[in-house]
């Protein structure tokens, strides 16, 4: 099991939400909906974040790359 600490999806949106507020390249994100995924070991990731983009805007590349360390940080509850 894993010694990470957890946070619920909406915890873990707003702080990407937050993180993505800070930063002007990612204005476009519109939404961020967090996943679980099957996690199979403890050094893994069990949660996975997807973003939403104004007109169908590609998303930008820093914003997964947050997602990813917070997944590294916490555990989906």
């Amino acid at each position: 099991m894993s010694k990470k600490p957890t946070k619920t999806k909406e915890e873990l949106a707003a702080l990407i939400n937050e993180w993505l507020k800070s930063h002007p390249e990612c204005d476009r994100v519109t939404g961020v909906a967090i996943a679980h995924v099957v996690q199979i070991a403890d050094d893994r990731h069990n949660w996975h974040a997807a973003f939403t983009m104004a007109d169908g805007d590609a998303v930008p590349a820093i914003a997964p790359q947050v997602a990813s360390e917070l997944s590294a940080e916490f555990d989906l509850a």
